[in-house]
């Protein structure tokens, strides 16, 4: 039995052929992976992966890979991942394990992940712009609509713009804006203000406790707030009518 403390020898082809839950699959893509030209760096492979020939398409063989792994991962295969698939992991893992490879075809495969990565992070970067854009704008919403208590509308149109464009902000940029000018005057219940701005955290950052430049930014919005203390904020109650204010008022998706 040898030493425990040892590192592991890097696995042989051979080893990772005989043990690789791949090789059904790669027996159906050619009879002979002796032939593989670019089996120097097959160490850098994750041992679910497919040794697909070279010269294939790179989306086709990220298509493989990605069918190599859910077996692995998502559908009875090596390991119970209970979390749903999520290619941007996959992605990571590849280029993780690939990136050190020196054979052409496998660097320009690692330049083509990189690309996709960099396309899928901006596509997620505007959704997730968009998702705080619509739950600022819907909280906010009873703001520029006629309370139906008071049968006034709490905000001037230039107050409400403010406050929607601080708070997306806030969220965005992950701390406060610079507020001058906090709002002076508002018609409508205190409680109902401070409710709808802890509903917006809680909608865009749900497994979150309130964090304290939250709170001191929602008391920089309001000139009537200045002094009042945080946790009186996190105490607030939800008035029993507060979903009335949203009647008639739709959810705005980009």
């Amino acid at each position: 039995m040898g030493n425990s403390n040892n590192k592991p020898e890097k696995q042989s082809k051979e080893d990772y052929l005989k043990n690789s839950p791949a090789i059904l699959k790669i027996n159906k893509l050619y009879e002979d992976v002796s032939k593989i030209e670019y089996e120097n760096d097959l160490i850098y492979f994750a041992r679910w992966q497919y040794y697909e020939p070279m010269g294939m398409d790179f989306s086709d063989r990220f298509e493989l890979d990605k069918e190599a792994y859910i077996k692995t991962y998502h559908e009875n295969g090596v390991h119970d991942y209970k979390a749903p698939f999520n290619e941007t992991i996959l992605i990571k893992k590849l280029i993780k394990n690939l990136e050190k490879a020196e054979h052409p075809y496998i660097q320009e495969y690692v330049e083509f992940l990189s690309k996709k990565l960099n396309t899928q992070n901006a596509t997620q970067t505007d959704e997730q712009q968009n998702s705080i854009e619509s739950s600022v704008k819907y909280w906010l919403s009873f703001l520029e609509h006629e309370h139906p208590r008071k049968h006034k509308i709490p905000l001037n149109e230039s107050d409400y713009n403010k406050l929607v464009q601080w708070t997306i902000y806030y969220f965005e940029n992950n701390k406060p804006p610079t507020i001058k000018n906090p709002i002076q005057f508002y018609n409508c219940q205190r409680s109902e203000l401070l409710v709808a701005m802890k509903r917006i955290y809680k909608e865009i950052l749900p497994n979150s406790t309130f964090a304290p430049n939250y709170l001191e930014f929602i008391v920089s919005c309001f000139s009537d707030l200045k002094g009042y203390n945080l946790d009186n904020i996190i105490k607030t109650k939800e008035p029993q009518y507060f979903d009335d204010l949203y009647k008639g008022i739709k959810r705005k998706t980009q």
